[in-house]
């Protein structure tokens, strides 16, 4: 007793005020799923290994590799192996995410929704989407049951719900866009970075609004920063002799006469085909931010390292 005499008198309520509010605070399970490799991705880490241009190949909205599938099809086994549960699947309309939830959750391709705010941070022409009109014929040419399932989450999509320029010509359905991309990359990229505060706050609202408390977001890497990061979530990353070497952990100190330490970069940054299951994720307490404390700046959010959430964390590179 004569240790709590130091403390103000309501302390024991306020503890006792704390805890209840934590038991009736909404606490959601996310799970984020990276979508495979596409014959883009194919091409450019093509290009960067021989060192060539990087020159973006033209494919709009590609679908997803042999590899990209067989990742596609492994997502069961990460949730065999870490016991996480799935819940809801949310995807976006971008063919290798499309194509990603189908593989990865034949079961519930009837039940998946399909949110447009999903789609990728514009960055080429392979973030240029595929018309709603067009990804209902392509499922309906397909015999598996589970596609004709995943109509229903087609229903609702608008004509064109990718990032469009203000200014662009070629806002139809039907038009190719990637000419008029590549004449004008900025003013897409310019479109996209504008819109980028307001896409991730519907996000989070549709989740709060959501009864499920695991949800899973089949997704894309900038996509998956700009969310986790608004939401809190940081990175450890370990430097060393001025390189980025991705590790977590570690602290400041010399290993061969370098300096080498750790900073936290906001968000979580998910290679191709990767999937990391987050718990105790307070989206209320991200809602209660205003757009300019979330400082989302793509694709790395930098200027603003907010406080790491209570998170626990699950994550696997599949193959």
């Amino acid at each position: 007793h004569a240790q709590t005499s130091n403390f103000p008198g309501n302390f024991l309520s306020w503890k006792k005020t704390m805890e209840d509010r934590k038991k009736t605070k909404k606490l959601q399970t996310l799970t984020f799923v990276c979508a495979g490799e596409t014959a883009y991705n194919r091409h450019m880490q093509s290009s960067s290994a021989n060192s060539s241009s990087g020159k973006d190949p033209r494919i709009r909205d590609p679908p997803l590799t042999k590899q990209g599938k067989q990742q596609a099809a492994n997502i069961a086994r990460y949730f065999e192996e870490t016991g996480c549960e799935h819940g809801r699947v949310v995807c976006s309309p971008l063919s290798n995410a499309l194509e990603a939830a189908l593989l990865g959750f034949p079961d519930e391709a009837g039940r998946f929704e399909m949110w447009p705010e999903l789609r990728e941070v514009m960055s080429s022409c392979a973030h240029i989407g595929t018309p709603a009109t067009d990804l209902r014929k392509r499922l309906g040419l397909k015999a598996a049951a589970r596609d004709t399932k995943a109509m229903e989450c087609l229903k609702n999509l608008p004509q064109v719900w990718w990032t469009v320029s203000p200014d662009s010509k070629a806002t139809t359905p039907s038009s190719d866009m990637i000419e008029e991309f590549e004449d004008n990359p900025n003013a897409f990229a310019k479109a996209c970075e504008e819109g980028l505060v307001a896409r991730v706050l519907a996000i989070l609202r549709r989740l709060d609004s959501m009864k499920e408390t695991h949800v899973t977001l089949v997704a894309h890497c900038r996509l998956i920063g700009a969310l986790t990061g608004a939401l809190g979530i940081q990175t450890e990353k370990c430097y060393e002799h001025g390189k980025d070497n991705n590790r977590g952990g570690g602290s400041k100190g010399k290993r061969g006469g370098h300096r080498r330490g750790v900073v936290r970069r906001p968000g979580r940054w998910l290679r191709q085909g990767a999937v990391e299951t987050i718990s105790d994720i307070d989206i209320q307490a991200a809602l209660q931010r205003s757009p300019e404390e979330l400082s989302i700046e793509e694709p790395d959010l930098s200027r603003t390292l907010h406080t790491s959430a209570s998170y626990h964390s699950s994550r696997m590179q599949l193959r």
